[in-house]
């Protein structure tokens, strides 16, 4: 249930779509070497990837049928996935975007 602004209930249908994943950590598979590195710029917060989400909803709220479609391009680091920051945006865009119809 999601809380509309005049604290009325809505039922809410979510649609992920996760895309491609670049990882720039991808090349410590082949060459451990390389490890060392890049292990103080992660600790310091390195972007170490990179993800693209696209999310669509379906909100009922007070009889009406919204829809919304938002996407989000984000890039992570060890203390914050780049997935989780994507879905989180994209997520707020589809809800924005039903509302706004």
């Amino acid at each position: 249930m999601l809380q509309t602004t005049k604290r009325a209930e809505a039922q809410a249908s979510v649609s992920v779509d996760l895309g491609a994943t670049d990882s720039y950590l991808s090349a410590l598979r082949h060459d451990g070497m390389a490890l060392w590195f890049v292990i103080w710029p992660m600790l310091g917060g390195m972007v170490t990837e990179r993800e693209h989400v696209g999310v669509d909803v379906v909100v009922t709220s007070h009889g009406r049928l919204l829809r919304g479609h938002g996407e989000a391009d984000k890039q992570g680091s060890i203390y914050a996935p780049a997935q989780k920051r994507a879905l989180a945006v994209a997520l707020n865009r589809a809800i924005r975007d039903a509302y706004a119809h």
